[in-house]
């Protein structure tokens, strides 16, 4: 019998020096609100390195995905040193080809400039998708 989560924590980047931290949180709150709304849900990073209960314990209790701006990987990283595993780690480094990766680098550090960009909802749809399938693994 396989047992449906019903909830799927993103842990994003929360790094605001560089843009892949601004890629990263736009796409997630654009699968929080327009692709997986109510099954997905943000785990606050400060909050859950800091060690609040109510974000490690969700943790804890739920498959989560790990959305890392850069090579650093703390929200990987932070999963991990609870020994938890993410159910996918995606590091944009890594997800983008080099020449969109060379555009995230280069690009602006403001939300809005990423809000409707392509290279964001590439990334939105990527973490749905990883999302989806945890969700309902018997729809594949």
């Amino acid at each position: 019998m396989i047992i449906q989560p019903k909830y799927v924590g993103i842990l994003s980047c929360s790094g605001e020096e560089c843009p892949g931290g601004t890629v990263s949180r736009i796409a997630t709150i654009k699968v929080l609100s327009e692709y997986i709304p109510g099954s997905t849900t943000t785990i606050c990073v400060p909050l859950f390195l800091a060690g609040d209960e109510k974000e490690q314990n969700f943790v804890k209790k739920f498959p989560c995905i790990t959305v890392d701006g850069c090579q650093k990987k703390c929200a990987a990283r932070s999963v991990n040193n609870l020994g938890r595993e993410p159910i996918k780690e995606i590091e944009l480094s890594e997800f983008y080809t080099e020449t969109e990766w060379q555009q995230v680098t280069n690009g602006p550090l403001h939300d809005l400039e990423w809000k409707n960009h392509s290279l964001s909802e590439k990334l939105a749809l990527h973490i749905a998708e990883c999302a989806g399938k945890e969700l309902n693994p018997l729809s594949l």
